[in-house]
């Protein structure tokens, strides 16, 4: 496979709207953001979804994140209760995802699975391919599972290039992914960006 490679800083209009159409159709993509380069497909693109975990080997019996393009988006696909609005509105975009019972449409996306973990990420780059594509991604960190989260130019292309349709290198992700929790029951499944007492201080004010 060839794959097409960009910097984010090169990426014009039209290679902008030739990646989300692509999408559309099935392309995967290795993209940055502010925590660790992600692999993403069309979330609503149940092969490329597939494609996606297989390159990756990451085993079906394993959730995805979604990212959106934003809290009004998200919750096209997830029911917010008080606590998760405000987290998300304090948090968003930014290093946490929420693990919601997902909406109508979500349990389109959701591969099976009674939750779905989203989040907005706080990367300009994969918030404008986000926003052109209309529809949230199903992303992992971009590394073989099992392995370390892919965080340099060179680990990308050593892993990726010749694999995915498009890579997308660039920006500065600072190496810790996201804080991956469940509001009610509160549960924190994996520490990352967003530390447990930034978490407490903001539901300590949530009114149910």
């Amino acid at each position: 496979m060839k794959t097409e490679i960009f910097k984010i800083s090169a990426v014009t209009p039209d290679i902008f709207n030739q990646t989300a159409a692509a999408m559309k159709n099935g392309a995967i993509i290795v993209l940055p953001t502010e925590t660790v380069y992600g692999i993403s497909a069309a979330a609503d693109n149940p092969a490329a979804v597939e494609k996606m975990c297989n390159i990756k080997q990451k085993p079906h019996n394993v959730p995805l994140q979604y990212l959106a393009d934003g809290v009004e988006s998200a919750k096209k696909f997830a029911v917010f209760s008080p606590a998760a609005d405000a987290l998300a509105q304090k948090f968003w975009p930014g290093g946490i995802t929420l693990v919601l019972p997902p909406t109508e449409a979500g349990k389109t996306v959701a591969r099976g699975f009674d939750t779905v973990g989203i989040r907005v990420p706080d990367n300009d780059f994969a918030l404008r391919l986000l926003k052109i594509y209309n529809g949230v991604f199903a992303t992992s960190s971009a590394n073989i599972h099992g392995r370390p989260p892919a965080n340099t130019e060179e680990e990308i292309l050593a892993q990726f290039d010749g694999v995915v349709d498009y890579i997308f290198l660039g920006g500065t992700p600072h190496g810790t992914p996201s804080t991956v929790m469940q509001p009610e029951p509160f549960k924190i499944f994996r520490a990352g960006a967003v530390s447990e007492t930034e978490i407490l201080n903001i539901l300590k004010n949530v009114t149910i």
